[in-house]
């Protein structure tokens, strides 16, 4: 019981100076976003038939570039997972010899993509009590489920 008080006193005493991430040092984060796609079919007769809803999610890390901090590189690895709806129609005999009929399908079309982006954030002094960031770059991804 005497050990367990003085580790939480100590660690008590040195929270102020803890902190999980500095400034200057590496970044670690976790993306959680939603997304909205469609696609667009490049074969006869099929339509676009609406936008889907979809998510992306996984983990981030910055490097600092330079002694300053402002600059950074970042990338990650996410799971991207998208889809669309398309329409097609079937023409079909209900009967030997009957009518040609039609009917029209709608597919929902889902697929998942493994992305490593490749970023550099950039960042502003202090001005004002406010930093102003911009980030360039790109993301590689390869398709996993489709």
């Amino acid at each position: 019981m005497k050990k367990a008080l003085l580790i939480l006193v100590v660690a008590a005493m040195a929270a102020p100076k803890l902190n999980a991430q500095d400034d200057a040092g590496v970044r670690f984060g976790i993306k959680l976003a939603p997304n909205m796609s469609w696609f667009k079919a490049d074969t006869k007769g099929l339509e676009n038939n609406g936008s889907s809803i979809g998510y992306t999610f996984g983990l981030i890390t910055e490097f600092p570039i330079g002694a300053s901090g402002n600059y950074r590189f970042g990338t990650g690895l996410f799971l991207n997972n998208i889809g669309g709806k398309y329409l097609r129609s079937v023409e079909y005999k209900d009967v030997i010899d009957g009518p040609v009929l039609k009917k029209d399908l709608a597919t929902d079309f889902r697929t998942s993509y493994i992305e490593i982006p490749l970023t550099f954030k950039l960042m502003t002094n202090e001005i004002g009590y406010m930093r102003y960031y911009g980030q360039l770059g790109f993301g590689a991804a390869y398709n996993i489920r489709a």
